[in-house]
């Protein structure tokens, strides 16, 4: 009852209860309105409340009753009513006598004076005294027209339709462009704002255009049964089954009017909406004719009150537990918190809204929602404020804002000093992983100069090894012998072998290793050299393959280290026809080299004093090949196999083997 009283709500009941109120507008002259029933009553109703019935001449097809949407040009009023149009001016009220048209919905005054009558049939244009301008048929406008048409701001008609909407320019006399797509279809409704744009529904959805552009500017929950903008501030309202919508001046919020707060239309029709001098509205109803006043119910709007009912917090998000409001420091497991809340209204109940937001979360205010409780999850340790407000509908009836306080402790692995403590044993840790990583470096590198080192050593005593005393004699001896009983120049020729081979010997003794075809060089001296000594008690073949990889390189003297061992405890003690081979293959990333001959073997020169070997020219190569095997993936192998007449030596060296110099 406050609220019926407080809103100023006026409901005019018709005689009839059977009755309904179709079609409504303002009074040309007059501080009042017209009221066409469904029974055919024409009713003037004055802006304090008092009403007459307004008579006229009988319907020529013998029924009674009016349209939706009428026309008022010139001071004079078109009714749309049975197959006819009522015109009621100063003089006179007849019916027009037009061209038979089924239940004509509308009628509307054109910008050349004349009157457009239209239904799903077709359309009529017409002169003010009745006389027929021209005929649309229904495939004129490329769709049956159901909705009162509206001009755009370039003087362009738009119909809606069964199929959407239809632009007519009266200019080019055709249908300039269409607007049907599926969320376009069955347009019964239309209106236009101060600026000239056209508004239209589509079942429950609302519509703008500016210019040739479409939106959809908003869905509403019921069905949409008319469309009005106030001539006073632009206002719009928008009717619905059960109530009606009154947006704010900019059009972006609204409150929602029904019986629980003063509205008592029972169920709206779908009919037109008026407007009298004083700026009431008029909203036609089953019940009667509805009359609010906009502004008034704008000024008399109270702001509902917020309370912050409840503040709980949880764990787990299922167990809560209540928060005190002396209580501003929570657990860091108290990560999910709750509010409720409920925004007091005794006139807008229905239409409050609330706007929240918790900084130190999320600074933006929330979307409005209806809904008394929020819960924010997995908040991080730190400070917050919950604000909150509730409006009715529009920023013009915003209430206070309330707010709420608390901290979340943080867990002491989430504190400054525990991460001090990280960045702290961090940097410790680095430290002794660098330090670590240097003393290995530094082990790694002590160990390298043992084993240069070592292997230096390894190649002097090699050297020194290879330069014994008496090889040099016995080759100056055969040297000597052969300048004697031999001619001077194979003398000379073994000179200069010699010459060769010392000086080789003496320029590369600081070299690990060389290249293969540098090591048969070096071996095919010496064995010479051994065949003077011995008076060619042997001879010897160096066998390549094509396929083998001579950029190879190989141990410094290690075929030579090879080839003495064969040469003094295997071909020495035969009297002739010893045979020393020397065969180099590839395999894949292998190259194999093997030193072969047919002397007396091992087992023979063991069981033989002056036979038996120190074994020092062997023991030095192999400690020096285990050093490079250290830094090296793949390793050198060695093999000394005994054979039925003499004895194989044989190496493998991997083609990617590097040696350190």
């Amino acid at each position: 009852m406050f609220n019926l009283f407080e809103r100023n709500f006026l409901t005019y009941k018709l005689p009839e209860a059977t009755d309904a109120v179709r079609t409504v507008f303002r009074h040309p002259e007059k501080d009042a309105v017209i009221a066409g029933t469904l029974q055919g009553k024409i009713f003037e109703i004055d802006s304090k409340g008092g009403s007459r019935e307004v008579p006229y001449p009988p319907n020529p097809y013998g029924t009674a009753f009016f349209f939706d949407h009428s026309a008022v040009t010139d001071g004079v009023m078109y009714l749309p009513g049975p197959g006819d149009i009522l015109k009621i001016g100063k003089r006179e009220k007849r019916w027009m006598n037009l061209p038979w048209m089924n239940t004509p919905c509308f009628v509307i005054a054109l910008h050349n004076g004349n009157l457009l009558e239209g239904c799903q049939s077709g359309l009529i244009e017409f002169t003010p005294q009745g006389n027929v301008v021209k005929n649309f048929a229904a495939d004129a406008m490329r769709q049956a027209v159901v909705a009162k048409p509206c001009f755009d701001a370039r003087g362009r008609l738009w119909f809606g339709g069964i199929h959407g909407i239809s632009i007519y320019d009266y200019d080019a006399q055709c249908i300039v462009d269409t607007i049907f797509n599926d969320s376009v279809q069955r347009v019964r409704h239309m209106g236009n704002d101060a600026d000239r744009n056209v508004w239209f529904s589509s079942e429950n959805r609302l519509f703008v255009s500016s210019g040739d552009t479409v939106r959809l500017e908003r869905t509403f929950p019921q069905g949409i049964n008319g469309i009005y903008f106030t001539r006073a501030d632009n206002r719009m309202i928008v009717l619905t089954q059960s109530g009606f919508y009154l947006f704010d001046k900019n059009r972006q919020e609204s409150i929602f009017y029904n019986h629980e707060n003063g509205y008592m239309g029972e169920e709206s029709t779908s009919g037109a909406i008026a407007e009298d001098a004083a700026g009431n509205i008029y909203l036609p109803s089953l019940a009667g004719l509805v009359r609010f006043n906009p502004r008034k119910m704008a000024a008399t709007a109270h702001k509902p009150e917020l309370q912050l009912i409840s503040v709980s917090s949880s764990i787990d998000n299922i167990h809560w537990k209540s928060i005190a409001d002396s209580i501003s420091t929570l657990n860091y497991r108290d990560k999910n918190i709750r509010f409720g809340y409920i925004g007091l209204s005794y006139s807008q109940a229905q239409n409050v809204r609330y706007h929240y937001r918790l900084l130190g979360f999320q600074n933006e205010w929330s979307q409005p929602s209806a809904d008394r409780e929020v819960t924010f999850n997995n908040l991080r340790p730190g400070s917050y404020t919950f604000e909150i407000y509730a409006d009715a509908g529009t920023n013009e009836l915003r209430g206070e804002t309330r707010s709420f306080s608390f901290s979340i402790l943080p867990a002491f692995w989430q504190t400054t000093w525990f991460l001090v403590a990280c960045i702290v044993f961090l940097i410790m840790a680095s430290a002794g992983v660098a330090l670590y990583i240097q003393r290995r470096k530094n082990k790694i590198l002590l160990e390298r100069l043992r084993a240069e080192k070592e292997l230096n050593e390894l190649r002097i005593s090699s050297i020194r090894l290879k330069a014994i005393p008496h090889f040099n004699a016995n080759v100056l001896a055969a040297i000597e012998y052969y300048i004697t009983n031999r001619t001077r120049e194979e003398a000379m020729h073994v000179l200069g072998i010699y010459s060769d081979f010392t000086y080789m010997t003496l320029n590369e003794v600081d070299k690990a290793a060389r290249p293969l075809d540098e090591e048969l060089a070096y071996v095919k001296m010496y064995l010479d050299l051994e065949k003077v000594r011995f008076l060619d008690k042997f001879d010897f073949a160096i066998e390549v393959e094509e396929d083998v990889d001579k950029s190879v390189k190989l141990p410094n003297m290690i075929l030579h280290t090879y080839c003495e061992n064969a040469v003094k405890h295997g071909l020495m003690p035969l009297k002739s026809d010893g045979r020393l081979t020397i065969h180099v293959s590839q395999h894949e990333q292998t190259v194999c080299v093997s030193v072969e001959d047919n002397g007396v073997g091992r087992t023979y020169a063991a069981r033989h004093p002056q036979l038996h070997s120190t074994k020092q020219g062997l023991s030095i190569l192999n400690r020096q090949i285990e050093i490079y095997n250290r830094f090296n993936q793949w390793k050198i192998s060695q093999q000394i196999e005994d054979l039925a007449s003499g004895t194989r030596f044989t190496v493998e060296i991997p083609l990617a083997y590097t040696y350190i110099n």
